[in-house]
């Protein structure tokens, strides 16, 4: 049967014949030549050609094979002296002018794109109407061939990873596949994966290749079959354009393995009824090859062509094959699996990088983690399975007995359920799709947990006294994992929306089991109590905290305060000092998250220094931590911040801590060092915090995301606004593929996306990426939270951008509440919105309560920061506007040079800020009548506003007032004229400013175009 007959070929629209009237005799030939026919030159065949044949400049040296979009040829490229493949298109997929420019169009873009696992792309063109693409030749076989001589689940995973970062990076380029399958992707003889055949893909804005359905009439399927509509118009769509009898397709039988000839077996549910494929649309089919590979069958089985599409629009995978490399696979390897099929394409990762991600996790968490045991022994594994078989008998092999509990109890198949049906209950929307995130995140977890007890009981058997110490150490950090993660569970299947919206970070905040693995670590810990009385209370208390934590995870802080203060008081009595360090540890988080922040302080200060006397680095370090980033960032103390982060650095440096404290350290020192104005130095510690996270073995995303999170605050600090857009959408992207939408983590990112949109004046976009923020934090920490400030003083200033002044001045004064509230009278952020009170209030006319507000603004600041500081800059510059508006023209450009002195001086001569003290220097000498003093300034101002990325709104504005200032100062006016019309065209959209200018334009007695 050839190709074309195919019900593949048939569902992407492919007709058979090639007869077209309107098709000349010179193209005839060369469609015989290519494609076979009765004016072949036995190209089509086996049989060598006649003569040598070219398409364009390409001497065709063999056919290599044939599809449904066309064939392959080896060539020779006389040019370049080297050997290419030749696909060209067969006609039918090329006819019309419209189809060859799209199929010319998608093979240049696969030209521009470069990456690894992407066939390279040469060049493209037509011949004879015609279009052929030129690509580099690999020597290798395909997927399927390469993976049926796999020995481990392992190197199926790999293989395909490297599949899955070409098709991210054709995603990236706005490409969609649409055709993925094993035999489309190469394995090279190097070793190199590469995707291929992207013949069926279509820019990622348009539709499905060829709409399945048509305007025909429906077919009525056998009423026998129970289905739901959905599936009977999916099914008589697929029966219609198939071009064969409905009958004979449905019924068609499949092989044993549930194998369906052409690219159906692969396609995603909705590209079966012409919705808009996706990236989504990818992702189900790399995972349907993938499960193949790893099974040796796809997921949907079915006898009939009919039973495998209603198992497949109905989600009905089949149960996992026993017996095969799949099975050796690690749970969350299974997981990311599972949720690439998904039937909803919302339930499937955001995007490929992200499904890479846990790819990469799950190659990870699959690795054993094992230590050398030269010197120390451990004691025998009856003495190390104490500590997980507490609860049960005694059993004949302890080991097992230890990890039965965290199958059997803690995960078990009961409570997996009973945790899937509390989220569905909970009404919360996509409560489901967070739940398959956190079911994947904990299955990894249990895993990784798994197979460290599995290594310590293994090494339990070496007898040594000196290993006793060791083996309970272990023991105990694995005791206190399970713990906690079994707290955490436990909470959730009370799931309501607060709980449902924090279960990944919960679950992402558990305690790093790596740490259990670490033997220097363990015999550097704090060791337990000695009096067997005073450890059993101990283990009580911490049991207590465990439950806490679990509440703080989830959010519930009020709840986990109320616990904590009850422990903290029945704990009092206990004399064990790095126990009370643990508690007021809790404590300081607690009472930061609900934004007391003199008592945390004070929380703090207990945790460290009772941690210290202790030598208990695992609480002294992240209560410095916690000091810095209190006293440093959010009040403002920045020698003092920086002299707790100091403390952390040295304690870091003494002790065997993980690498997340390092990056924990980086980012705390960042953010004092931005409050400070100190903004490349912030830059320089974020650089190595990403550096860091990204070679820490198994990094969270969310810890990448919100490393590359500060990174896009600092870029904006720096003037780097496409910079900082760039990290932002990063690390948006990161946190909602991790935790979904309506996050804290994700509040964040909006707010500082949104931040970076009013840098260029994209108003409208900052204002729903603001509103959007601040309806997470509102629903998640109530109305009185600061976060929830922050995002109201923002949206605030762009509501004023787009002169909606009353209720920038509403925003502005919650704001003002809140910051008093939670930060005194005279905290740099009541400042920040004083001013920004105070611009909107001169707009509206009041310039005396403006400048007064500014005033108060300055001093709070200056005591702050002292003068020389971006901020106070910010601050003259606004009271420099306000004197110009109320006349004082002179005092104006006096306190405009002085904003501008700092921002130089702070933040260097080219940076945007001093461009707008630029631009107030200007206006004020233009209008004092010193049009000539004004001129150079307005140069610089519309140097720094040209710049790449920048606003062109700014840069139209620093424009006209040069050109104001060159035209009232008799120099350039014709270069002069055409700047100030330039920018009346830029202005055209704002209101009221085209009207402004065209009165200034009369005024000087220059004519407005039209």
């Amino acid at each position: 049967m050839d190709l074309r007959d195919t019900v593949g070929e048939r569902l992407l629209g492919v007709t058979t014949h090639a007869g077209a009237p309107d098709v000349s005799d010179a193209r005839r030939r060369v469609q015989a030549l290519l494609f076979g026919g009765p004016l072949g030159l036995g190209l089509g065949g086996d049989a060598a050609p006649a003569k040598e044949e070219r398409i364009g400049r390409f001497v065709l040296l063999e056919r290599l094979g044939g599809g449904g979009m066309g064939v392959v040829h080896r060539a020779r490229d006389p040019e370049l002296d080297r050997e290419v493949a030749i696909k060209i298109l067969r006609p039918e997929s090329s006819e019309s002018e419209a189809a060859r420019a799209r199929l010319l169009r998608e093979a240049q873009a696969m030209a521009r794109l470069s990456h690894p696992n992407v066939i390279t792309v040469y060049e493209s063109g037509t011949f004879e109407g015609l279009v052929y693409i030129a690509m580099e030749l690999v020597a290798g076989v395909d997927l399927r061939e390469r993976c049926a001589q796999a020995t481990g689940w392992r190197e199926v995973a790999e293989l395909y990873r490297d599949a899955a970062r070409g098709l991210a990076a054709a995603h990236a380029v706005g490409l969609i596949h649409r055709d993925f399958k094993p035999e489309n992707v190469m394995v090279g003889d190097d070793g190199r994966v590469r995707v291929l055949d992207f013949g069926l893909a279509r820019a990622g804005d348009e539709r499905a290749s060829a709409a399945i359905v048509d305007s025909g009439a429906a077919i009525t399927l056998p009423a026998v079959i129970t289905r739901t509509s959905a599936e009977a118009d999916t099914l008589a769509a697929v029966a219609r354009a198939s071009g064969r009898p409905r009958d004979a397709l449905l019924a068609q039988t499949l092989t044993n393995t549930g194998a369906l000839m052409g690219t159906p077996a692969y396609m995603a549910p909705e590209q079966f009824s012409a919705k808009a494929s996706s990236p989504r649309s990818d992702q189900f089919s790399f995972c349907v090859a993938l499960y193949e590979g790893l099974y040796g069958v796809r997921p949907f089985a079915g006898e009939t062509m009919e039973a495998l599409l209603r198992a497949l629009l109905r989600g009905e995978l089949r149960p996992e094959p026993a017996g095969t490399l799949g099975e050796r696979a690690p749970a969350a390897l299974r997981a990311l699996v599972r949720r690439g099929l998904s039937v909803d394409p919302e339930a499937r990762y955001a995007t490929m990088d992200a499904l890479i991600a846990d790819l990469d996790r799950a190659l990870r968490s699959g690795r054993r983690r094992r230590r050398a045991l030269t010197t120390t022994a451990f004691v025998g594994a009856a003495l190390f399975a104490g500590y997980v078989g507490a609860q049960r008998p005694a059993a004949a092999d302890p080991c097992a007995a230890g990890a039965a509990t965290m199958t059997a109890d803690v995960w078990s198949p009961q409570r997996q359920a009973a945790l899937a049906q509390a989220f569905a209950a909970s009404g919360v929307p996509q409560a489901a799709a967070i739940w398959e995130r956190i079911h994947g995140r904990v299955d990894a977890y249990v895993g990784t947990w798994l197979e460290g007890h599995a290594d310590a009981c293994a090494a339990a058997t070496i007898a040594g006294p000196q290993g006793q110490g060791l083996a309970e150490r272990r023991g105990a950090c694995l005791s206190d994992a399970r713990r906690e993660l079994a707290a955490t569970l436990a909470l959730m299947e009370r799931a309501d929306q607060t709980i449902v919206f924090h279960g990944i970070q919960a679950v992402a905040d558990l305690p790093e089991l790596a740490r259990c693995a670490d033997d220097e670590a363990l015999l550097a810990a704090v060791p337990p109590p000695r009096d067997p009385a005073v450890a059993a209370a101990v283990d009580g208390a911490r049991a207590r905290a465990s439950e806490i934590r679990a509440l703080r995870r989830t959010a519930l802080y009020e709840r986990a305060f109320a616990e904590l203060t009850r422990l903290r008081a029945d704990a009092a009595q206990l004399d064990h000092p790095p126990l009370r360090a643990e508690l007021a540890l809790l404590g300081g988080d607690l009472e930061f998250e609900l934004a007391r922040f003199e008592p945390a302080i004070a929380s703090y200060e207990e945790a460290f220094w009772a941690g210290v006397d202790a030598r208990h680095d695992e609480v002294a370090v992240p209560a410095a931590l916690g000091l810095a980033g209190v006293v440093g960032a959010r009040q403002a103390a920045v020698d003092a911040g920086l002299a707790w982060a100091r403390q952390a650095e040295a304690l870091l440096r003494r002790g065997d801590l993980p690498a997340t404290s390092a990056v924990a350290l980086d980012r705390v020192k960042a953010r004092i060092l931005r409050v400070a104005g100190d903004y490349d130095e912030a830059r320089a510690r974020l650089d190595a915090a990403l550096e860091r996270i990204r070679a820490v073995d198994g990094a969270d995303d969310l810890d990448v995301a919100a490393v590359v999170r500060d990174l896009g605050g600092v870029a904006l600090d720096q003037g780097r606004p496409d910079e900082a857009i760039a990290f932002l959408d990063e690390a948006l992207t990161r946190t909602r593929a991790a935790v979904g939408d309506a996050h804290p983590k994700v509040g964040r990112a909006l707010h500082l996306l949104g931040t970076a949109y009013y840098s260029v004046s994209r108003y409208d976009d900052a204002a729903a990426t603001f509103e959007a923020a601040l309806a997470i934090f509102t629903e998640v920490y109530g109305p009185s939270h600061p976060d929830v400030a922050d995002s109201l003083n923002n949206l605030g200033a762009t509501l004023d951008e787009v002169h909606r002044f009353d209720e920038a001045v509403a925003a502005y004064e919650r704001a003002l509440a809140i910051r008093r509230e939670h930060l005194g009278e005279a905290h740099p952020a009541v400042a920040a919105t004083l001013d920004n009170l105070a611009y909107t209030q001169a707009k509206l006319g009041d310039l005396d309560g403006a400048m007064a507000a500014m005033k108060d603004a300055e001093r709070i600041l200056v005591a702050a920061h002292g003068r020389e500081h971006p901020a106070v800059a910010t601050n003259l510059l606004g009271q420099a506007s306000v004197a110009r508006r109320r006349g004082e023209l002179e005092e104006a450009a006096r306190i405009a040079a002085e904003a501008r002195r700092i921002y130089e001086a702070t933040a260097g001569a080219e940076h945007p800020d001093v461009a707008f003290a630029l631009i107030e220097e200007v206006t004020a000498l233009t209008l004092a009548g010193r049009p000539g003093e004004a001129v150079d300034l307005a140069r610089r101002a519309v140097d720094i506003r040209s710049r790449e990325g920048l606003s062109p709104l700014l840069a139209a504005e620093a424009r006209l007032r040069l050109g104001q200032a060159l035209w009232l100062a008799g120099r350039e006016r014709a270069p002069a004229k055409e700047m100030i019309l330039a920018a009346r065209e830029a202005f055209a959209e704002i209101p009221g400013e085209v009207e402004k200018l065209d009165a200034w334009l009369a005024e000087h007695g220059i004519a407005p175009p039209g």
